[in-house]
């Protein structure tokens, strides 16, 4: 431990030090990640970003192109598997941690920014609940990067770090609509500032402005030619009732602090605080410090204060981006200093939990695998193994398309490498042509009445087609899972002289 904080610290080999710390912690949360969810496979977020990534677009069904575009960059890199997938992830959260180091050193010595990065490793958004790589998760780095650049920027009235703003802004709005409330924090932020007359004054607030709508043009042009499918899905997220929306927004904020309130805890434990730091931490009378308190506290509250006008139905998960300023408001107060000991503490911590829940892995595995009851996607690659055993007696070719249930079929069709549709009304012409041209493969779980139907319809007018039933139930350390039945549709592509 010792060796490893006079690393961390020093000057010449403390950043070094702290990426080869980052690399053993990507590579201990994939494994805890590839073990924990034996054999149930990558989340359906995942499979999802995959086959969006396969036809590259500038927005899909649910959300805007990033984290796909994300997706096809890493795999063209790297081969297709459920580890490497897994390590996209943990390599997201590594990037963040180094990008709250940097925000972290702007403002403090590094023994407070190696304390900060150590306390942000015991907030689970930053390994439990980013272990799925997907819309939230991809807003991790992006809105550090933001609030990076935009501190620079605001505090230099620099051109060049109020493009990289822009930049940034641009591509966190690509990555979920959320990121929405971080923009207009920011905003909101730079008007209350005392030295907001010389920013407006300067280029900055109008680079950063231009740069981040030219980068969005395209996207809202998408939007535009295809029904604002995004906005659409969003509008499930509105609820009905006024009580109902005073209740969500409550929950996601108590949530949200919940999430983080351990390592508040741990920091007021180690550091001994006074309420005189307290305090001032809460409101510092140096303005860039007091300009990170707002940037940190307002895109937190603004969903709380928004959601009554629009009933949007707040999660708590939202704001896993969120809190790439807590280290900041926590420590960066001169009345607060870091000792050796508690440093020690901090990093300490935050090894135990990583190499704890490592260890405990597969003793989870098990738990999830005998007590958790299987989602219909969670066996889908042994569904995957099973249709391309049934493809390989009615065709020579690889399967061209999968559709069915959503999740499942996305799941499958990841699996398969394979192109994919879900039962959606709007998408059945596309379906029933892609079946007639080149064949496919329809997948449902056997107790979904309204899957087999529509099945059913599609598969009437098709020619050489097989119906099979599987059982999937697969085994982890000899106990066979709770088993699920699925039915298997296949159409085989007619050969063309």
């Amino acid at each position: 431990m010792d060796g490893w904080i006079d690393a961390l610290l020093d000057d010449k080999r403390g950043d070094r030090a702290l990426a080869a710390s980052l690399f053993a912690y990507v590579l201990a949360w994939t494994l805890y990640r590839v073990i924990s969810t034996l054999p149930r496979g990558i989340n359906f977020d995942m499979s999802e970003l995959y086959v969006w990534s396969r036809d590259l677009a500038w927005g899909y069904a649910k959300h805007p192109p990033f984290s796909a575009a994300v997706v096809r960059v890493w795999f063209t890199a790297l081969p297709v598997s459920d580890v490497t997938f897994s390590l996209l992830a943990t390599a997201n959260i590594a990037l963040t941690l180094w990008i709250i180091f940097k925000i972290c050193r702007r403002f403090m010595p590094r023994d407070k920014a190696v304390f900060g990065v150590a306390l942000m490793t015991l907030v689970p958004f930053f390994n439990f609940h980013s272990l799925k790589y997907n819309a939230n998760s991809v807003m991790l780095p992006l809105w550090a990067a933001t609030i990076y650049f935009f501190l620079r920027a605001y505090e230099a009235r620099s051109a060049l770090f109020a493009v990289l703003t822009g930049i940034a802004a641009a591509a966190a709005m690509l990555g979920k609509y959320w990121s929405a409330f971080l923009l207009a924090g920011l905003g909101i932020a730079a008007l209350i500032d005392r030295r907001r007359a010389a920013f407006f004054r300067s280029p900055a607030p109008w680079l950063i402005t231009i740069t981040a709508l030219a980068l969005f043009a395209p996207h809202l042009a998408w939007l535009a030619q295809n029904d604002f499918p995004t906005l659409t899905y969003a509008s499930g997220r509105i609820l009905g009732t006024y009580g109902d929306v005073i209740v969500s927004a409550i929950g996601y904020l108590v949530g949200s602090i919940g999430y983080v309130l351990p390592a508040v805890i741990v920091a007021l434990v180690l550091l001994r605080r006074r309420p005189a730091a307290v305090a001032e931490s809460a409101w510092p009378a140096d303005d860039n410090r007091r300009l990170a308190v707002m940037a940190l506290a307002l895109p937190l509250v603004l969903p709380a204060l928004v959601a009554p006008v629009t009933h949007l139905k707040l999660n708590a998960l939202w704001s896993l981006p969120n809190f790439a300023l807590l280290p900041v408001v926590l420590l960066s107060s001169p009345l607060i200093g870091v000792t050796r000991e508690a440093l020690r503490g901090a990093l300490g911590l935050a090894a135990l939990l990583t190499l704890g829940a490592l260890a405990l892995s597969p003793a989870i595995a098990l738990a999830l695998h005998l007590y958790a009851p299987p989602h219909g996607s969670d066996y889908a690659s042994v569904v995957a193994d099973d249709v391309a055993a049934q493809w390989r007696e009615i065709s020579d070719r690889p399967v061209p398309f999968v559709s069915g249930e959503g999740e499942l079929a996305m799941s499958v069709a990841y699996y398969l490498r394979a192109p994919a549709g879900a039962f959606i009304e709007t998408a059945e012409p596309t379906i029933r042509s892609a079946l007639a041209d080149r064949g496919g493969v329809i997948v449902c779980p056997s107790s979904e009445a309204w899957c087999l139907a529509i099945a059913d319809r599609l598969m009437a007018p098709q020619q050489l087609t097989r119906r099979v039933e599987v059982v999937a139930a697969p085994s982890l350390f000899g106990f066979a899972g709770q088993p699920i039945r699925y039915v298997l549709m296949l159409s085989a592509p007619l050969k063309r002289s």
